[in-house]
């Protein structure tokens, strides 16, 4: 009985702990509804009044309500902006993809200021839109320096993975390069997937491994204009990973494998073997006392240089590279046996201060971000790198930043490049990074409690 008791009053006290970090929990999410939050005046819309649930913006640039303003220009046929009364040259909505993150998070931030404005009513788009509006660049770039304005740099295509098509939304279009004409569709494949085709001058219609292309003197590259790619790479573009690392059985396996070998130095197929395998100088056997006497728990994977474990099937660290672009294709579209490489200013270097990048066609983009793991994904910088057909690749055309803001989107076609700025405070960054990782580790102490009670639960069962 003694026992018994003992273990009910330590279920007691576990239970008494998670109602207090729950608690504390529940107050800290909302601790900002205590205070009289305010709504933004940019996430309501200008015709509802309401916060928006699915924002979509006109060619004037400003934001509605999807059904608000589908109605708008659709239902009643009007041609101008509601607000800034500007005439629009078409009828596209364009979602607000930024905006809309904004509003979620504000609403998560602040539930019950936002349940008393919130439009739950709100009509969702339909497939067309819903899959569509996606900014990408129109690869005749350089047929279009005339100084078209910017309708002829840009177009909206389908980002859908599914390539769901409506009738109003025609995705087939044309590029014209270097003396070729390559023509776009989208079908199934003899599988059943939806997928995009392209043809050169007419012939036959070959499956796109990437939506877009870019065609210079040395060759083709398929490119995705919204992919963020990372700088420095264990393989090089286009080259995708096997995902099941070092723990890959298969000999035939397409993918890369730039990992390290699971068997270290006592490999017995190192000829063979598709992995990375390390030097017998990097070997710590075993001892008999001391750290050394326990084997290292990320065995041949360990990158710690001053790891006091053992090493006995040595470690390899696998150094990221700066990535290399290539062409893939000639320009009558057949696989080229050997890839030519691109030439880009910055990728010519063995370090690179950006990040990330995007590739555009003529355009390439490299985004620099703010210091601090809270701000990786928030870029202080962009250096811009443009096609040179005299010199016959891509050379660094400029620099820019904005002083307390981040690089929110970067566009560029034709003579004509677009970048986005957004407000950027540091110290709320960092604050907000701060507080989700506390959370998380509540969260983690809240299920290690959980079971401890679980275990003293079945304890105390079993004693009676």
């Amino acid at each position: 009985n003694t026992h018994k008791n003992q273990d009910r009053i330590s279920i007691d006290n576990f239970a008494i702990m998670i109602t207090a970090i729950a608690t504390t929990v529940n107050n800290y999410l909302n601790k900002d509804d205590r205070v009289n939050a305010v709504v933004p005046d940019a996430f309501l819309c200008p015709v509802t009044h309401r916060l928006m649930e699915h924002p979509y913006m006109t060619m004037a640039g400003q934001t509605y309500e999807w059904e608000a303003i589908h109605n708008w220009v659709h239902a009643e046929g009007k041609r101008t902006d509601p607000l800034s009364r500007q005439e629009l040259q078409n009828s596209t909505l364009i979602p607000n993809h930024a905006l809309r993150s904004q509003i979620q998070e504000w609403i998560q931030n602040h539930p019950k200021a936002a349940a008393e404005v919130r439009n739950l009513e709100a009509r969702k788009p339909s497939p067309a839109y819903s899959s569509a509006a996606s900014v990408s660049i129109d690869t005749t770039q350089r047929t279009t320096r005339d100084g078209k304005g910017l309708e002829s740099a840009l177009k909206f295509k389908s980002s859908s993975k599914a390539l769901k098509h409506s009738k109003t939304l025609s995705l087939h279009h044309q590029i014209s390069a270097e003396g070729h004409v390559y023509d776009f569709k989208e079908g199934k494949t003899n599988t059943g997937k939806w997928c995009r085709f392209v043809r050169c001058d007419g012939g036959n219609w070959m499956q796109a491994p990437k939506p877009m292309l870019f065609a210079s003197k040395h060759g083709v590259i398929f490119y995705d204009p919204n992919e963020m790619i990372d700088t420095m790479s264990l393989t090089d573009y286009g080259v995708e990973l096997c995902k099941f690392q070092n723990n890959c059985t298969n000999k035939a396996c397409s993918f890369a494998h730039p990992f390290p070998c699971k068997f270290g130095v006592k490999c017995r197929d190192k000829s063979t073997c598709k992995f990375v395998h390390p030097s017998q100088d990097s070997v710590q056997p075993l001892a008999k006392t001391g750290p050394c006497s326990k084997p290292c728990r990320y065995s041949v994977s360990c990158t710690r240089k001053d790891c006091a474990h053992a090493h006995p099937i040595g470690r390899v660290k696998i150094q990221r590279k700066v990535i290399q672009l290539f062409y893939t294709h000639s320009l009558e579209l057949k696989e080229l046996t050997n890839k030519k490489p691109m030439t880009i200013d910055l990728l010519g270097q063995k370090t690179i201060r950006a990040t990330k990048m995007q590739f555009q066609g003529d355009y390439v983009f490299f985004f620099t971000p703010y210091p601090g793991p809270w701000a990786k994904e928030h870029y202080k910088s962009v250096e811009m790198c443009q096609y040179s057909v005299s010199k016959g690749r891509h050379v660094l055309a400029g620099q820019w930043e904005l002083q307390n803001h981040y690089i929110n989107c970067a566009i560029g076609g034709g003579k004509y490049m677009i970048i986005s700025f957004w407000p950027y405070e540091d110290e709320a960054m960092r604050a907000i990074w701060e507080a989700m990782r506390v959370q998380r580790g509540m969260e983690k102490d809240n299920q290690k409690l959980e079971k401890k009670i679980q275990a003293l639960e079945t304890k105390n069962a079993k004693a009676r």
